[in-house]
């Protein structure tokens, strides 16, 4: 039953989704810790019945282990339960037997998936796992968040949220980056200090030599970044040698950065841009430019590190 491609396949696949024609408008966003809080206020539903947790790579992965160590048991990865090596668990509580809470005579595991559309990785999945019903292994599916049309695709789902919607953990690697607007530095690459924010040759041989912060998987929408256009050069020069594709890296066009300061026109040049582009969120990595551009372009803006839209 071995059957690495299957598994490699989910792995290359997952959060890189197609837009499949949604409206792109309003847009849902779902943090990591709200995705736990919604998962922790519906535990009960799950307690007591399930033997082992598996995930559906990649972010089902993330989401089945929280799941399972919530409900303090094993959790087995997807490889090992296609192959049914099911008692490979990767964690180690507790052992994997049936819960004292049941008295059936078969295994019970929970495929946990992050979300659900179309119902294609899960058909996938379901068709290489049935044949475990022979061995004893009862299967039930669970995807996190599911659009109301695809909601009967899986036996369990903890909230209803539709299209276009994007998460705290696939934001940079979903069709939909190609809809969103981001920062540059704090976000694709760490903030310099401040002895080299100003112009000069310091701040130059800074950018071009910035630590590598977040890596998208797919062409971004567009970089809007309040960096000199002067600095355009050095900048394509870095996002080409990591690798990051683009649509659009829309600059600051002023002579000085003494006169970007004396301006204070970071938040605003970025709520122009914004209101311009077709862009469904802009990402932005401090908190009060993403509240500012957020009331000026009267759009949706996520600050990152708080994983908070305004």
């Amino acid at each position: 039953m071995q059957d690495d491609g299957f598994i490699r396949s989910l792995w290359a696949s997952s959060d890189v989704q197609s837009l499949g024609g949604s409206q792109v408008g309003s847009l849902s966003f779902r943090s990591l810790a709200q995705t736990d809080r919604l998962i922790l206020s519906q535990i009960h539903r799950f307690s007591g019945k399930f033997d082992f947790v598996t995930g559906i790579p990649r972010s089902g992965l993330m989401l089945g282990t929280l799941l399972a160590l919530h409900l303090n048991i094993p959790f087995v990865s997807l490889n090992d339960l296609v192959i049914g090596n099911h008692r490979q668990r990767m964690t180690q509580r507790p052992p994997l037997d049936r819960s004292p809470d049941r008295h059936a005579a078969e295994l019970r595991g929970l495929v946990v998936d992050d979300s659900i559309n179309l119902g294609n990785t899960t058909r996938k999945v379901r068709a290489r796992l049935d044949w475990l019903r022979s061995e004893g292994i009862g299967l039930e599916y669970l995807a996190v968040y599911a659009t109301a049309s695809a909601s009967g695709l899986v036996d369990h789902h903890l909230e209803t949220l539709e299209q276009p919607r994007v998460f705290e953990w696939n934001f940079l690697h979903h069709a939909y980056t190609q809809k969103i607007a981001i920062d540059l530095d704090g976000i694709l690459c760490v903030d310099g200090p401040r002895e080299v924010s100003n112009d000069g040759g310091h701040y130059e041989s800074y950018i071009a030599n910035a630590q590598l912060k977040y890596k998208p998987s797919v062409p971004v929408g567009a970089i809007v970044t309040s960096r000199l256009s002067r600095y355009r050069g050095v900048t394509e020069a870095w996002l080409a040698r990591h690798g990051i594709q683009y649509n659009q890296l829309i600059m600051l066009d002023l002579e000085t950065a003494e006169r970007r300061r004396e301006l204070m026109v970071h938040a605003k040049f970025k709520a122009d841009v914004y209101r311009e582009l077709d862009a469904v969120l802009f990402v932005e990595s401090e908190e009060w430019q993403a509240r500012e551009i957020a009331q000026l372009s009267e759009r949706p803006v996520c600050w990152l590190q708080g994983a908070t839209i305004f």
